[in-house]
């Protein structure tokens, strides 16, 4: 489990699939994303398959949900792919009612955070469409850079669609503390 001020990211479990739903098919959510729930079924699944296991020694995807502390609601969740190297890659996903208040900012900081100092990797990566200004300005403020503009290089509902890819040096971040 790991927190911040106003949130818990924590293991998701099935009782969560419709929560999951809620905000994961909206179409301003998925818009940006290559992967949606069609149903509660598939919000299950994604579930079964990223939040069952979070043995950060294995590479992979480990997907937590993001829960206000006040009353448990789930609001979002997030993620990191350990990979080779001594590196990993983040996701984020914020429902659209909770957006805007700082809360992705709690949670890129608390995952930043957990990577570097708990597990002392070299090197943390995001990828994010480059339309999805709200995401590219929480990277920024944590001090990630843009290292790449991937032309046409993932698709997403049968189009081809631009990928940023920014990167944190832990030495960079260590610096910036």
């Amino acid at each position: 489990m790991i927190s911040t001020k106003r949130t818990l990211l924590k293991l998701l479990s099935v009782d969560n699939a419709k929560d999951l739903y809620a905000y994961r098919s909206l179409p301003e959510v998925y818009k940006y994303q290559s992967w949606f729930p069609k149903n509660i079924s598939d919000a299950e699944d994604f579930i079964k398959d990223y939040s069952s296991h979070h043995d950060f020694e294995v590479e992979g995807w480990k997907q937590f949900g993001i829960f206000l502390i006040e009353d448990n609601t789930l609001i979002g969740d997030c993620g990191c792919c350990i990979q080779p190297d001594n590196q990993a890659e983040i996701g984020y996903t914020i429902s659209p009612q909770y957006q805007r208040k700082g809360l992705g900012s709690e949670v890129v900081e608390s995952l930043i955070n957990f990577l570097f100092r708990e597990l002392s990797l070299r090197k943390i990566i995001a990828k994010t469409d480059p339309e999805n200004i709200g995401s590219i300005k929480v990277l920024e403020k944590f001090g990630f850079r843009k290292e790449a503009h991937l032309v046409r290089s993932v698709q997403i509902r049968g189009e081809w669609k631009d990928d940023l890819v920014y990167v944190i040096l832990r030495e960079d971040w260590i610096k910036d503390q």
